[in-house]
């Protein structure tokens, strides 16, 4: 058996070395940068690394048939490291007849708009939204606002219906901002949704499924919604406890959407609002593990590795779901970057342990960088730095976690 793993975004750092033992060769496609961060351990079981500049169907299509002449397609599987090229790697599968999840399969968790009527139909609450129509608008702008107008009140939040990591994702405060944003949506390649916007607590929801059954699950609390990173705030995560009564909540409404799409085996990543009126709002779910640094929040804790554990179920191999007890808890962050020349580096002020790796340095000069459509708001380059908090206390860990929300730490002229 041999398996193709592509990569677009992600940085798949978890031993590959199971999969060999249970007797697949395995290959590996990604942009440079991706294929270059491979550890040493997984490139030495890695038979060929394909670096392509752009992975779309016309780059990766060779590359696979390839594989296909050579062992012929009932012994082939390809698969997704992340959510960038989910869509990408089913329409290969279906074009060359390979097992795996079709493109029909995965299109409720990549398209917003399906992915909530979907979920709405099964009675799970949902934001009130409409998607962009560049037609309407062109034929008559001032008609189609007011249609928006009547529909959703401000403020309002656009993302674009088929995208991750809170990319070209904004508020809407007021119609000059409405008339801003769909001028610039008309002239973007991408399909955008309106949604009304959500104020509260942001949490995520991160799930192994076998055969419809999940069989490892864990919820974490932001410290702001995504997109806030964009404004300057640190975005990080700390994993509830079974007892918060907030988990039980999280657990029902996540099993809800999980049945209504039928997901398939492997991991999911679902957001959930718990708003200001204490009221649970599905936000959206992906077909994936969870990204930023979660999967490292989880093999500190647990032991397990998700993104190895997602791969082997979705090629039908045994999961080892974690029997660790844990006995320290561990929190994530990312730091933004502020525009000037850096004059200090703070440390954080936390009663937990930690460990921050920064990506500057004083006398550095950053620039608030133009935004460009599909730009993930908390990639590499906008990180000033990551942090790594940890506590056997976890009511001390908690109080550093809301600290985080007004941190500063990074001074610039």
């Amino acid at each position: 058996m041999l398996l193709i793993i592509v990569s677009q975004i992600k940085i798949l750092t978890c031993d590959l070395s199971a999969l060999r033992r249970h007797g697949f060769r395995l290959v590996f496609v990604g942009v440079p940068e991706v294929c270059n961060a491979l550890p040493k351990n997984n490139l030495s079981i890695i038979e060929k690394v394909y670096p392509l500049a752009s992975i779309n169907t016309d780059t990766l299509s060779p590359i696979v048939k390839n594989y296909v002449n050579e062992v012929g397609a009932a012994a082939l599987h390809i698969l997704s490291a992340g959510e960038a090229s989910l869509r990408v790697v089913a329409k290969v599968r279906d074009h060359f007849n390979i097992v795996g999840n079709s493109e029909e399969e995965i299109v409720p968790f990549l398209d917003k708009v399906i992915m909530k009527d979907k979920v709405s139909e099964c009675g799970v609450r949902i934001p009130k939204h409409i998607s962009f129509d560049k037609a309407a608008y062109q034929k008559d702008k001032t008609a189609y606002l007011k249609e928006i107008e009547n529909q959703l009140p401000y403020p309002m939040f656009i993302k674009p219906i088929e995208l991750y990591g809170a990319a070209s994702a904004r508020k809407l405060n007021n119609r000059d901002e409405l008339i801003e944003a769909a001028e610039s949506m008309l002239n973007m390649k991408l399909e955008y949704e309106i949604d009304e916007y959500i104020s509260g607590v942001l949490c995520h929801c991160n799930c192994l499924i076998v055969d419809g059954e999940i069989q490892f699950q864990e919820f974490e609390e932001y410290t702001v919604p995504c997109s806030w990173f964009d404004e300057g705030y640190i975005l990080g995560g700390i994993p509830l406890r079974e007892e918060d009564p907030r988990w039980q909540r999280l657990d029902r409404m996540n099993r809800e959407v999980i049945a209504c799409l039928k997901a398939p085996n492997g991991a999911t990543h679902c957001e959930i609002f718990i708003t200001d009126k204490d009221e649970l709002i599905f936000l959206e779910i992906a077909s994936r593990p969870p990204g930023a640094m979660v999967p490292d929040v989880i093999e500190k804790m647990t032991g397990m590795q998700i993104d190895l554990e997602h791969i082997k179920a979705r090629l039908g191999i045994p999961i080892q779901v974690p029997k660790k007890q844990i006995d320290e808890y561990y929190m994530w962050a990312y730091i933004p970057k502020k525009a000037g020349q850096v004059k200090a580096l703070l440390e954080p002020d936390l009663k937990s342990e930690y460990e921050i790796t920064w990506n500057i340095k004083v006398g550095d000069q950053c620039a608030v960088e133009e935004d460009e459509e599909a730009a993930i708001v908390f990639q590499s380059s906008s990180r000033a730095g990551r942090i790594l908090i940890h506590n056997k206390d976890y009511g001390q860990l908690y109080e550093d976690f809301l600290k985080l929300r007004t941190m500063t730490l990074v001074i610039t002229d």
